[in-house]
């Protein structure tokens, strides 16, 4: 091909790139889209995906249109969706398009909440006193708290023992503990630090049985009680974390042991503190932020919004019901009728204050009060 030839037809192919809107390197450096039918205009989503992808993600995956009357398809990769357009809007389409192709192909960063549920386990350590001397026990436990808000509802249950429980005289007493425990936690989220604090009831399953007695059966017992606990989890990595607490028992109603003939020797303690070390995996992450995070990393409860009241105009005074007309009535006699006063007198007030009442309060067929009184300005007309 000549020189003069060769310089035309790039010249052209230059005119019609700027013409449609299209750099040269577009084609090659842009998204891949097949349109197949006259509707959407390729150039058009093209043009569209350009402005909302950047390159690498352009190129990630072909972008598939295809026509099909008063419907079209849009497919990226496995997912594809059928829209409607019986109007067969060429612009639309092309917007739409660009719109699905464009939310598949973006790399999404969601920002999760905090998890939906967390399960807690380790190991437990609890001291108490019996006859002045104080006294171990070492147990496990497991703990569940399900809820994303600032408020969890949460439960445990766990085993503790065995231990010796030595009362005055040298009788002792063999105690296996088994609690459970269920509350309410409040927690609250600081980055990867979650101070906590648990408030609910516990109810604590033990076993009794006596030891160097020559006739002994284990007794089992529940005696009921509250828990108050408070601890921080860390998370360590991923959805794993590690975590310790405080916690301070209270069985207000201790069992009495007894021993035939001797009778009663001692009871169970009413307080145990202990000391819980756990690892912890969080569930399913919220898609819905129930806190709003501040910038230095606290938190702070969502606003809760006032409910619309009802506006009224300042000329108006709603209508009393006979109810309230009745009640306004014999306030007004309280006020009004003394020890000294008789009940005519107060009656004759009541009366004069409903007619008031019916006076000062007239609705009209429009739907508008109109309020008239002697010491009230000019009459003034609004809806109630």
């Amino acid at each position: 091909m000549p020189l003069g030839a060769r310089l035309l037809v790039a010249i052209a192919a230059t005119v019609v790139s700027s013409a449609v809107g299209v750099s040269p390197g577009t084609a090659s450096d842009g998204p891949t889209i097949d349109v197949v039918g006259a509707c959407p205009d390729e150039a058009a989503v093209r043009r569209l995906l350009g402005e909302l992808l950047s390159p690498d993600e352009a190129r990630a995956a072909p972008v598939t249109v295809q026509d099909r009357g008063d419907r079209f398809r849009v497919a990226v990769r496995s997912a594809a969706t059928m829209l409607e357009d019986p109007a067969r809007d060429c612009a639309a389409r092309a917007r739409q398009a660009a719109v699905v192709a464009a939310t598949t192909l973006q790399a999404q960063r969601i920002a999760l909440g905090p998890p939906i549920w967390t399960i807690e386990k380790g190991l437990v350590i609890e001291l108490t006193g019996v006859a002045g001397e104080p006294l171990w026990a070492v147990g496990a436990e497991f703990r569940g708290a399900y809820g994303s808000k600032r408020w969890s509802l949460v439960g445990a249950a766990g085993a503790r023992g065995p231990v010796t429980l030595a009362f005055e005289d040298g009788w002792k007493t063999e105690l296996i503990r088994f609690p459970l425990d269920v509350g309410g936690r409040i927690t609250s989220y600081h980055g990867r630090w979650r101070p906590w604090l648990v408030l609910g009831g516990s109810a604590t399953v033990n076993a009794f049985i006596g030891q160097d007695v020559v006739e002994s059966e284990r007794i089992w017992r529940v005696e009921p009680g509250g828990l108050a606990m408070g601890g921080l989890t860390l998370l360590a990595r991923g959805r794993l974390g590690v975590a310790a607490a405080l916690a301070v028992r209270w069985q207000p109603l201790p069992y009495r042991l007894h021993v035939t003939p001797v009778g009663v020797i001692g009871e169970t303690p009413k307080w145990w503190f202990g000391l819980s070390l756990n690892y912890t995996i969080d569930g399913k992450a919220s898609t819905r932020h129930e806190v709003d995070h501040r910038p230095d990393g606290g938190d702070r409860p969502r606003a809760r919004r006032r409910p619309l009241q009802p506006r009224r105009h300042a000329g108006c005074r709603p209508r009393l019901g006979r109810r309230r007309r009745r009640r306004h009535g014999w306030r007004r006699r309280r006020l009004t009728a003394g020890p000294r006063q008789g009940w005519r007198r107060a009656r004759a007030r009541r009366i004069d204050t409903r007619d008031t009442i019916r006076k000062r309060t007239r609705h009209d067929t429009s739907g508008a009060c109109q309020t008239t009184s002697s010491r009230s300005p000019p009459t003034r007309r609004g809806r109630c």
